[in-house]
């Protein structure tokens, strides 16, 4: 078993348990007391669990930007039901930015059949998933933020407004019903807000739990976007308001 799949077991049984022990995990992974030590200090480094005496607990209550290998375990139905609808916008010869979302890792694999697109992104897994697509990808210098593996800061900004691509693919942490998008935090809505004000046509993708919250930093407005694809019916208020603006609702049928 590779480290990372072990991560990701040792995450949900943690996140299930709340609090488990190590000799539990060991025998759970059926590998031993020193490896799971070494994994759960691992992970304790890279805020997604927490390390307490003999074992490990659960993170809860955190507000600021998930660590990409949780926002990777979360949703993932959604997000896919998601993505398959989104493909529609995905056409030969565009060029597009794509944040760094999980949401929109779960559109790349849509882009393998579609020839010469070309991609601009400040994500480091989802500019492998595009290479691997076949997607031509160019990625901005700046400064790495490991908890979603993105690169950001001002040079990411200067180098984002040289482009004007014909799409803009991303996700947003929350939607508020009075239609404000939101960050956990400045720098990742400081990179958001440069793509969204340079793209031609902007399309949200967003899942359902998202929907009717709020967090620090706005990055948006409603009537920013062109499109958003969902996973359930949008609160009547909130596709009042996509209607009135001439936003177009996407959800599985």
């Amino acid at each position: 078993m590779i480290i990372e799949e072990r991560y990701r077991i040792i995450l949900d049984i943690v996140k299930e348990r709340r609090t488990v022990s190590y000799a539990e995990l060991a025998s759970m992974l059926y590998c031993s007391m020193s490896t799971v030590r070494r994994d759960v200090e691992a992970m304790s480094q890279r805020n997604l669990i927490e390390k307490v005496h003999n074992g490990a607990a659960y993170i809860v209550g955190n507000a600021s930007e998930s660590p990409s290998l949780i926002r990777e375990s979360e949703h993932v139905r959604e997000k896919r039901a998601i993505a398959f609808l989104a493909k529609k916008y995905v056409t030969p010869g565009i060029t597009m930015f794509l944040d760094s979302s999980t949401t929109c890792a779960q559109l790349i694999p849509f882009m393998k059949d579609t020839p010469n697109l070309i991609a601009i992104t400040n994500g480091l897994e989802n500019a492998m998933l595009l290479s691997t697509a076949g997607v031509e990808v160019y990625l901005p210098g700046g400064m790495l933020f490991s908890r979603n593996n993105a690169i950001t800061g001002g040079e990411t900004i200067e180098f984002l407004k040289r482009y004007a691509p014909d799409v803009y693919f991303f996700s947003t942490r929350g939607l508020s019903l009075d239609g404000r998008l939101s960050e956990a935090n400045v720098s990742t809505r400081a990179i958001k807000e440069a793509m969204l004000g340079r793209a031609k046509h902007r399309i949200l993708l967003i899942d359902s739990s998202k929907i009717g919250k709020t967090f620090f930093a706005q990055s948006g407005t409603l009537d920013d976007l062109d499109a958003i694809v969902t996973d359930r019916p949008l609160p009547d208020e909130l596709q009042a308001l996509c209607s009135s603006l001439g936003v177009e609702v996407l959800i599985p049928e």
